[in-house]
This record gives structure tokens, C-alpha cells and sequence, in this order.
């Protein structure tokens, strides 16, 4: 009888630590409110794997973690780390981790967001810093306040602040710079660039090392030198908009004003010209697209572009004419950089072109004047012999345009000829006249002469000797 009461105590013992227990094959019939895998008091609930720490939720500091290693170098607090040994130096205050190796090495790091493998993995005392991908922000040490998101975005920067990268690989080598942006695939990959650049779109890139204040904004765009923008790659051929481009001409911000502008001699030497821009070598010239080949659809465009026949000037003969008239042109964008590219600003030219209007109209004001003087002087009775022989002799109109007039009034008869010399006193042309007593007409054309000063030279009889001055305009 004592051996029944044994083997029945002893199998019901053992059914009711069963029902007790949280069975490895599955539960059933379970309540939620009272069957529940946890704690009942506020001490943390722990997951191990191989006997070393796998996750933790804890009441008291906050913290979150799941994962071989996550979290678990230090106490932090309100701290999420969910991957294979996701924030494992220390989870810090605030950080989020969620990928393997996400923030693995933080130690005093707070208020960080890394999602994806590897994360901001090197970083240790960063702060406020968004990085979103695989690997991305990977190098940051120090760095804090940037915001990256895309594969390897910012990959090496290391204590870089204040710097915004959306795109794969997006600044992957800039170290230590601040207040950039870039966004697209690609966007200011290849070289470490320096402060306050703004890239914006794939490809996009600077020219060398430290290169700062740059605006680079379309595909394959490339800034050629520090504080330069640069919209559009070699294929653009038309940029617009509703309104023209306003430059700052405020004159209480202007300092050391003078008028050294030079006008005639600086427009005269310049050579106007049409040509058919090489876009193909500008392009590798400037290494757009990070140097690789262009797709056929920029292909095409480009050598659509090279097809279009172009008016302006060589920039390098505007700076010898500039030289050359000792004028100081802010229209020339001189190379700084053994690879920069000579560039002109057209907008400029208007200075010095409205300088050359008001010297021509000067001029053209003083050959007026000397007209009407000799004009006074052509009526003037001519002297012949000390007798007043009241011979006049006039032109009409004046400034002429096609065909001007000879008026001769004399008493001197006789045949002679007509001669028209230019400003420079070359002579262009010669006929021959015939002068009778009385009245006399003579029609001449300046039609096909460039405008300019003209000396009319009448010679008749053997004494008879007059110069007028004309103005064609």
C-alpha cells in the first residue's frame, strides 16, 4: 500500500510542475493576463545565447537590445539596439542601432540613429547623427549632427559635422568638413572636399582635395574651382526661366568707385566669331560623370550640341585686348588650377560697350561741331586775289546717310576734281568736276562707306581751294 501511495504522489507531483511549466514544443490554452513569458517585479528580463548576454528589456534605465552582444558593454539608458553586437561598446543615451555592427564601438555617444549593417560602426563619443544603409557613416569617430542615408554614404568621414548625404556612396571620402549636402547615387564621392559645398545630383562632384563653396546641380556636373556653381553638365544647351539674373548693385555697399572703364580701344580690339564648342573633350577635360563613359542618350545630346554653331569671343584674346588697353575685365574667369578652363561672363561686356557708345558720341558730337564750323566757314565769302569775289560753297545733308549734295556759287569757272579722304587721310575716292559762273550742283554718293569723318577736297580753276567735312552715319 505504501508503494501505491508513493507512485501516485510522485506522478502527481510531476503533473503539477508541468503545468507550471513554459513548455519548449508550443503552449496551448494559455491566458495572455497570467501566462507570460517575463518578470513580476521591475528587475530586467535577460536572453542568453552560449551563455553570453543575447538581449534585454529593462524597466529601470530604459534600455532595449536583442541580439548576439547588443547593447550590452554598459548601462545607458532609453538606448534600442537590435542586431548582432549592435551598440556593444555602450549603449549611450538614446542611441538606436538596428543592424549588425550598428553603432558597435559607441562608448559615451548619445541621441544617434544608425539602421543597417554596420552603421556607424567605428564611432565612439558622436551625437545626434542619422545614418541609414549598409555601412554608412562607418568611419565617423567624433563627428556629430549629420544626417546620411544610402550605401557608404559619408563612409570615411570621421569627425565631420553638420553634414547632409542622401545617396550611395555620397561624400564616401570627405573626412573632417562641414556644411555639406549631397544628394544622388554618387554625389561628391571621390575626393575629400572641404567646407559648404552643395552637390545635387548623381555624379556630381568637385575637382580636387578641399575644394570649397561649390553648387554643382545636375548629372555628371563638375565644379571646376573653389567658390564656383556650375548648372547643368556639357549637353545642356539651354538654361531659363520668367526673369533675367539679378546681380547685387546696391551702391551703399560700394567701395572704391571709379570710372577706369575702357571703351573704344578695349571693343576695337576684340574679334567677334562664330565657332562649334569640342563638347566631348570639355567633358573629359572636366572629367564629368567621375570620368566614366557617357550613355548613349548623353552621347547623343552631346554631339547634337556639337552641331550648333555658337557667336562670341575667345576668352583669351578678350584678355590680351583687356592687356593690352591696361584694362582690369571682371568678364574673363581666369584658371586658378593647372586643369582650370578659361571662361567669359557676356553680362559684363555691356560696361565697357556703354563706355564705347558714350566716347562715340562724344566723338560724334565734335565732328557735329567741326561741321558746323566749316559749314560757317563755307559760306563765308572767299577772298580771291584780296577782292571779295562772294564764292560759297556748301554740303546737304550733313550727317548723310546714302547721297549728299555739293552746293558751289562762284565766279570762278573752271574744271577741277573732288576728292574724299577718310579720318585716317587715306583717299577713297576721286571724280571730276567742272565748275561754271553761277551756280553749280554737284550730287555724290557715300552709300557703302562705314560710318565715320570724311574731308571733302574741291580744287577748280588755279586758285580755287576748299575743304568740307562730312559725317556718315
Amino acid at each position: 500500500m505504501k508503494k501505491y501511495l508513493l507512485f501516485f504522489t510522485t506522478l502527481l507531483l510531476s503533473f503539477l510542475g508541468q503545468s507550471q511549466s513554459w513548455s519548449l514544443t508550443g503552449n496551448a490554452a494559455i491566458n495572455p493576463k497570467t501566462n507570460f513569458l517575463g518578470t513580476t517585479d521591475n528587475n530586467p528580463l535577460l536572453f542568453r545565447v552560449n551563455n553570453n548576454a543575447a538581449g534585454e528589456i529593462n524597466f529601470t534605465n530604459g534600455k532595449t537590445s536583442f541580439g548576439y552582444g547588443a547593447g550590452q558593454g554598459g548601462t545607458g539608458t532609453y538606448s534600442v539596439a537590435i542586431g548582432f553586437k549592435a551598440l556593444n561598446g555602450d549603449p549611450g543615451y538614446e542611441n538606436t542601432a538596428l543592424g549588425s555592427y550598428a553603432l558597435q564601438n559607441s562608448t559615451t555617444g548619445s541621441y544617434n540613429v544608425a539602421v543597417g549593417y554596420g552603421a556607424m560602426q567605428l564611432t565612439t563619443s558622436s551625437n545626434s547623427n542619422a545614418a541609414l544603409g549598409y555601412g554608412t557613416m562607418s568611419g565617423t569617430s567624433t563627428g556629430h549632427d549629420n544626417t546620411a542615408a544610402g550605401r557608404q554614404a559619408m563612409y570615411v568621414n570621421k569627425t565631420g559635422n553638420y553634414n547632409t548625404a542622401i545617396g550611395s556612396n555620397a561624400l564616401f571620402y570627405t573626412t573632417n568638413s562641414w556644411y555639406n549636402t549631397a544628394v544622388g547615387y554618387n554625389a561628391g564621392i571621390w575626393y575629400d572636399l572641404g567646407y559648404n559645398n552643395t552637390i545635387l545630383g548623381a555624379n556630381c562632384n568637385g575637382s580636387f582635395a578641399g575644394q570649397y563653396n561649390i553648387i554643382a546641380i545636375g548629372q555628371g556636373v563638375t565644379c571646376p574651382d573653389n567658390s564656383t556653381a556650375r548648372i547643368g553638365n556639357s549637353a545642356t544647351w539651354s538654361i531659363g526661366g520668367y526673369a533675367g539674373w539679378s546681380n547685387f548693385s546696391d551702391g551703399r555697399y560700394k567701395k572704391d568707385i571709379k570710372e577706369t572703364v575702357a571703351g573704344l580701344a578695349f571693343i576695337m580690339k576684340l574679334r567677334p566669331v562664330t565657332y562649334h564648342l569640342d563638347v566631348t573633350a570639355l567633358s573629359k577635360q572636366l572629367k564629368e560623370n567621375q570620368g566614366e563613359e557617357w550613355n548613349t542618350q548623353m552621347k547623343t545630346a552631346m554631339a547634337e550640341k556639337e552641331k550648333n554653331l555658337l557667336t562670341g569671343f575667345v576668352a583669351q584674346e578678350v584678355e590680351q585686348a583687356a592687356k593690352e588697353t591696361g584694362f582690369d575685365f571682371s568678364g574673363i574667369d581666369k584658371p586658378r588650377t593647372a586643369n582650370g578652363l578659361y571662361a567669359l561672363r557676356y553680362a559684363e561686356f555691356v560696361v565697357p560697350l556703354v563706355k564705347a557708345m558714350q566716347e562715340q558720341q562724344q566723338l560724334i558730337k565734335d565732328l557735329q561741331d567741326r561741321v558746323q564750323s566749316l559749314q560757317q566757314q563755307a559760306e563765308a565769302t572767299i577772298y580771291v586775289n584780296g577782292s571779295a569775289a562772294r564764292d560759297l560753297v556748301s554740303v546737304y545733308p550733313n550727317p548723310a546717310t546714302s547721297n549728299i549734295t555739293l552746293t558751289i556759287k562762284t565766279q570762278n569757272a573752271g574744271n577741277g576734281i573732288l576728292q574724299v579722304f577718310d579720318a585716317a587721310g587715306k583717299q577713297i575716292k576721286q571724280i571730276g568736276i567742272n565748275i561754271r559762273q553761277g551756280a553749280n550742283t554737284i550730287p555724290l554718293s557715300v552709300q557703302g562707306l562705314p560710318a565715320g569723318y570724311y574731308d571733302l577736297k574741291l580744287d577748280w580753276g588755279t586758285t580755287m581751294h576748299k575743304h568740307l567735312a562730312v559725317i556718315k552715319q
